[in-house]
Formats: C-alpha cells, sequence, structure tokens
C-alpha cells in the first residue's frame, strides 16, 4: 500500500494542507481520507510481553506500489518516527494524522475502526510484516467509477491501495480531465489512476470486466439500479447512489427569515443540479404564508448568469436538452394547479447568448401527490406544500420514494428529537439548509436512493474498499 507516497503529493497539489503532530500525543485531525493505522502484527507483540492480541486486518483489494516509497516520504513530510524497539511498522498515514510513536496495539481491546483516540473518523489498521517492507495485499485489483464526485471518489481508493478507474459524466467531463493534469503534476505512476471517457457501452464494459472488483455510481436512479443489478451480476462489489427529492420542514416555531434564507441558498445552489439540493418545503399552515413572502423575496433577489462572472449566484442549466426538462416541469406544475409564487421560465435580456438559463421559480400550496412534488426535477424549482401540523409535515417526507435528505427548521427540541427517529432518509439536519455529511461520516441514502450494503464516506468507505481478515495470535509462555 503506498497510501503516504501517492497521497501526499496529491494532496499538495489539490491545495490540501496536511499539518504535523504537536508534540503531545493528541491526535491531529486533517482534511484528507481516512486515517491509517499500520503497526507490526508479529512476534513483536513477545517482545512487549503481550499474551494475546486480536484485530481486524483490512487489506486493499489491489496493490499499488513501493511501501518503501511511502514511508520515506511521509517520513520527509510529516517528521522522521523514532525507532524505539524497532516497531517500524506502527504509523498514521495521511489522511487525519501521523504518530509512529503509538506502540503496537495489543490485547484484547484493541482498537478497531472508529474506536481510539480520534472518534470522529474510522482508523483503518494494516498489518506489516516484519521482515518484509511491504504491507500483506490480496492479489491486483482495480475499481471503476462512474458519474462520481471525481476528487471524493480518487482519494479513498486510491489511500485505502487500489487502482482506479474514472469514467465522468460525458455531459461533465472537464472537472476529471483538470483532476488527472494534477494526478500526473503529483508524479503518480502510470497505471495507478485512469480516466476513461464514454457513454453507456463503456460503463457496461467496465461492469463486465473481469479485472475489476467493485463499482460506484452517482448519478440517477434508473441508471443507478442498472449499475447496482449489472455489477453484482459479475460478481462485483458495488455502491450506487441514486437520485433523490429532499424535503425541507418548516416547523411554526422556526426562525422563518434564516429558514427562507437556507431554503434558497439549497434549492437553486447549482441551479439545483445536485443530489442534496432540497427542491420541497412542507411548511407548518401558521406560518406559511410569512414564509412564502420571504422565499419568493430571496429567490428573487439571486442574480443569475455565467458562472464565471463573480456577481453571478446561480447559472445555467448543464444542457439545452436538460433545460427543455426542466421548463416540461414548470409546465406540469401549471397544469396541475400549483400557483406559480415566481416564475423563472422569461429569459432576462441580460443574460448571456450562449447557456442553458432558467431562473429560480417557485410554486405554492402544491399538491404532495403531484409530478413537482415527488419528482425529482433537478433543476432550480421550489414546491411550497401546507402541513396543519409537525406530524403531517413528516409524514409527506416520508412517502417519498426517495430517502436521500432531509432538513428541519424548528425551535423546538422535541421536533428535532421526533425527526431524528422517524424521518426516514439518510442525511438528516435540523437548522440546517443542506444535510451534507462530512468525510469521516459515511453518506447516507434509503429507498430509491441508495442501492447497495455500504455507503461512501467514513468507515463505509474503509470497508468499501478493502477486504477484511480477522487476525489472532497468541505467544503461549514456555
Amino acid at each position: 500500500m503506498v497510501a503516504e507516497g501517492l497521497v501526499l503529493p496529491l494532496a499538495r497539489a489539490l491545495g490540501v494542507v496536511l499539518r504535523e503532530r504537536p508534540a503531545s500525543d493528541q491526535q491531529v485531525p486533517v482534511g484528507l481520507g481516512p486515517e491509517v493505522d499500520v503497526f507490526a502484527g508479529d512476534p513483536a507483540h513477545r517482545e512487549l510481553g503481550v499474551e494475546f492480541s486480536t484485530g481486524v486486518q483490512h487489506r486493499a483489494l489491489g496493490p499499488v506500489g513501493s511501501d518503501r516509497e511511502s514511508n520515506l516520504l511521509a517520513e520527509e513530510s510529516l517528521g522522521s518516527p523514532p525507532r524505539g524497539d524497532d516497531h517500524s511498522g506502527c504509523v498514521d498515514a495521511p489522511g487525519l494524522g501521523f504518530d509512529a510513536r503509538d506502540p503496537p496495539s495489543v490485547g484484547p481491546q484493541a482498537r478497531d475502526l472508529g474506536v481510539g483516540r480520534n472518534r470522529r473518523a474510522p482508523r483503518l489498521r494494516v498489518f506489516f510484516e516484519r521482515d518484509r517492507e511491504s504491507v500483506r495485499v490480496d492479489e491486483a485489483g482495480l475499481l471503476v467509477a462512474d458519474r462520481a464526485r471525481e476528487r471524493r471518489e480518487v482519494e479513498p481508493r486510491v489511500a485505502t491501495g487500489n487502482a482506479f478507474v474514472l469514467k465522468p459524466s460525458e455531459r461533465t467531463p472537464f472537472t476529471a480531465r483538470k483532476l488527472f493534469e494534477l494526478i500526473d503534476e503529483a508524479g503518480f505512476p502510470d497505471g495507478v489512476v485512469q480516466l476513461v471517457n464514454g457513454g453507456p457501452d463503456t460503463v457496461n464494459a467496465l461492469l463486465a470486466h473481469d479485472d475489476v472488483v467493485g463499482a460506484s455510481f452517482v448519478g440517477s436512479t434508473p441508471v443507478a439500479k442498472h449499475v447496482y443489478e449489472t455489477a453484482a451480476a459479475h460478481g462485483k462489489r458495488v455502491q450506487a447512489q441514486g437520485g433523490a427529492n429532499n424535503h425541507i420542514v418548516v416547523s411554526d416555531s422556526a426562525n422563518l427569515a434564516f429558514a427562507a434564507e437556507q431554503t434558497v441558498s439549497s434549492a437553486f445552489a447549482n441551479s439545483g443540479q445536485r443530489c442534496l439540493a432540497n427542491p420541497v418545503a412542507v411548511v407548518h399552515d401558521g406560518v406559511y404564508d410569512e414564509f412564502a413572502d420571504r422565499v419568493v423575496d430571496e429567490a428573487a433577489s439571486l442574480t443569475v448568469g455565467d458562472g464565471l462572472d463573480e456577481r453571478t449566484e446561480m447559472g445555467p442549466l448543464v444542457t439545452a436538452d436538460h433545460e427543455a426538462t426542466v421548463r416540461e416541469y414548470v409546465e406540469t406544475g401549471v397544469e396541475e394547479g400549483a400557483t406559480v409564487l415566481l416564475d423563472g421560465r422569461e429569459r432576462d435580456a441580460d443574460l448571456p447568448d450562449e447557456g442553458h438559463y432558467l431562473a429560480p421559480t417557485v410554486f405554492g400550496d402544491v399538491d404532495p401527490e403531484t409530478t413537482v412534488a415527488r419528482d425529482e426535477i433537478f433543476g432550480p424549482v421550489l414546491a411550497l406544500i401546507r402541513a396543519d401540523d409537525f406530524g403531517e409535515a413528516l409524514d409527506v417526507v416520508n412517502r417519498s420514494e426517495y430517502g436521500n435528505a432531509a432538513s428541519l427548521f424548528t425551535e423546538r427540541g422535541a421536533e428535532a428529537k421526533r425527526f431524528r427517529h422517524e424521518a426516514e432518509a439518510g442525511n438528516l439536519g435540523v437548522n440546517v439548509g443542506t444535510a451534507a455529511p462530512m468525510a469521516f461520516f459515511h453518506f447516507g441514502g434509503r429507498k430509491a436512493s441508495f442501492f447497495g450494503d455500504l455507503h461512501a464516506q467514513g468507515d463505509d468507505m474503509v470497508r468499501f474498499y478493502t477486504d477484511e481478515t480477522v487476525y489472532i495470535e497468541r505467544w503461549p509462555e514456555e
């Protein structure tokens, strides 16, 4: 495994700062990937008087290169570790810190994923062979990702020792191209990470290839289901994140100014083209009118224009076809009886001639069973629904076929507690416009929003990208 040798230069290229550990033994978090706790799993335990040791060994799905190189780079970048009793395998790779001073994990209380000094992130334990300078890994493997969040998908695969092929969306290929320019600049060995462009035929070929051991996908629900079924049919491990139609619930106790600001930010950022956008707000009837007025004022104030213009607050839609689809949804909303509170269909004369623009559109008094309330529109369209009480609002959330995210605005702890326990979504927020989990938590998803067992990010990510082996050793006294 070469987590250090590859991730450190990539971190520099991407502008990620890896901080040195202070003189104390306190674990220092930094912003890249899971921590890797590497230690000697060999008779060195006996030298410490260890009678019994147990733990879980995570093996990378595919080796990436020389571990000697990785150790040297880590020592050069973060400080050379003391050698002590030659337990040289005991290091923490970049991710959340670096400490070569920890003794090998010992005893039945040995640390496992999520257990240790830093409870905010998973710990990946990898065993060194004492008499070799390489990590024991399984045979070479290859993982693929389709339409994934490019940077987040590359880091964990490489940090856990795998080779990786990225197939970006054919609609948005340039981010991946820039990322791979940085990867080349960082000095990755040829073949460790590869970029393949293409459409459905390319995806199907990757999913069926004998050398591919796993696949990760982010996209619409129909395609996520196809990726999941196809990869599983060929014996691959797979995580497929699908579509979403996330909800915001606004209690009659909410701070309405704050809730309206956060709702607009969530619904219209990136023109609504993201899986964590909240395009539906379910509002208590007692505060509905005031909230709707605030939302309309907030949304109307957004500056729509070229995404490269610093004054722009909302840019264009991705393609002409997608613009046409979103406009069709707006027409459907009108036909189904929703009230147009803010109409973004008229093209502003100040907009650039090129680009596929639709300004923020807000529907009021939307029936929760209509198309604009139930479908994933993936555009700058917000539907407001009235609810008589908190229970009815929560029921609207849970009737959705999707379960990606939901947020609640309230000043009542009892409502927050009930929401936390009863809302059927994988990412929940209270007084948070966008319930986006930080990298050391897994990215939740339920119902039609996720197909698979292990989610992206956090300890699920580590388990998905590695194979686990239970390790037991005993050194009886003579």
